[in-house]
């Protein structure tokens, strides 16, 4: 979401079947067919090792093929800290790379999957979701700076003495680290004139709270954050902080961004799921089909969820779909039916076993319905 693209890349592992390896979006790029998107054509990593080699891998559906740069210095050392994510090698050209041989492997190197094995996770049109944040964010800081600044010559009062009758024949100047000196000034009788003394008003700091609390506002706007995450709302106990239906509102175009991430991502998901199963050699796994279960965006609001769930079930929609609108997983959703379904026994249990107690009393007949049972106590 930060890069504006992920990856992930699946290969066979003969200990546990199937590495799945995420990948940084600087370190990959994927190459589609122009007639059909969604069928990468070939994709490539390039990253940077510890030892300041650059690496290079190209996979196509047949083979995969490993290089190393040999226009960058090879062997160069780089510090310890160095990593793929800390290191971004620059662009280079075909006529650099050189074979890369690895112990153990045929080159090229068979792709035993028979298409990419990297799957591309992009974010909206290949965005970065605070590309646009960002300019606020600067204007912020410039507005911080300013504080700042202004805190270290006006935070406090300032007092100046004045002992010239008048102000100097070049004005009043000065720089950061100067001082004037003035010695005293005398009268024609020799009497010293009187000293002025001044004071320089204190800078307030709230001038500059209004205009960050705008940019704020602003980036929670632009970034479809909650302004709560930002700004403290609730401070000095106002109580306008929103909760229950409101938090609902407020977060309404967050949980809308995640719902979009959920079905942009819902295919990439499957594709992983597909190479998985074609590298633990499962049997069609070419044409293996499914969909991702996301957790609702909403789960914190379980108390509004449940009173939605209500009103489906009061206009008679099945429980069953019900619960799976407030988003539980398959597994819990079997578990919920199964208790529903005991705790229906159980409920029926109880009733004949009153029925039971309320004819051997006497208080109603063997042919009143079991609905009919009273509500008194029978001893």
């Amino acid at each position: 979401m930060v890069e504006g693209r992920a990856f992930v890349i699946v290969w066979p592992d003969p200990t546990i079947g199937a590495l799945v390896d995420w990948q940084p979006g600087q370190l990959c790029r994927v190459f589609y067919d122009p007639d059909r998107r969604s069928e990468p054509l070939w994709a490539v990593k390039r990253w940077t090792t510890e030892t300041g080699e650059i690496y290079v891998t190209f996979y196509t559906p047949e083979y995969v093929y490993k290089f190393y740069d040999r226009g960058v210095g090879k062997g160069q050392k780089k510090p310890s800290s160095s990593s793929a994510l800390t290191e971004i090698p620059d662009v280079g050209w075909f006529g650099n790379l050189e074979q890369r041989d690895v112990q153990g492997e045929v080159w090229p190197l068979p792709n035993p999957f028979n298409r990419v094995p990297v799957v591309e996770f992009p974010n909206t049109s290949y965005k970065s979701e605070i590309e646009d944040a960002i300019p606020q964010q600067d204007a912020l800081n410039k507005t911080l700076l300013d504080m700042l600044v202004t805190g270290e010559f006006q935070a406090f009062r300032q007092r100046a003495i004045e002992t010239l009758s008048s102000a100097p024949v070049d004005g009043w100047q000065a720089g950061a680290g100067e001082v004037w000196q003035f010695r005293p000034s005398f009268d024609a009788d020799g009497k010293h004139l009187p000293v002025q003394f001044h004071e320089f008003a204190v800078a307030d700091p709230s001038t500059y709270m209004a205009p960050i609390r705008m940019w704020l506002e602003h980036m929670a706007l632009t970034s479809s954050t909650p302004s709560r995450y930002f700004l403290s709302v609730d401070a000095g106990g106002r109580g306008d902080a929103p909760s229950g239906e409101s938090l609902l509102v407020d977060d309404k175009p967050l949980n809308d961004k995640v719902e979009d991430k959920q079905d942009r991502w819902d295919s990439k998901w499957m594709e992983v799921a597909r190479l998985i199963a074609v590298a633990l050699k499962i049997n069609s796994a070419d044409s293996l089909t499914g969909h991702s279960v996301w957790q609702d965006p909403r789960h914190d609001y379980r108390l509004s969820k449940l009173q939605e769930g209500q009103a489906m079930i009061e206009i008679g929609i099945p429980v069953e779909f019900v619960i799976r609108q407030l988003g539980f997983t398959p597994e819990e959703e079997v578990t919920v039916l199964a208790m529903i379904e005991e705790q229906k026994a159980e409920q029926e249990k109880r009733e004949r076993e009153a029925l039971a107690v309320a004819k051997t009393s006497g208080t109603v007949s063997a042919n009143q319905p079991s609905t009919d049972i009273p509500s008194t106590t029978v001893s």
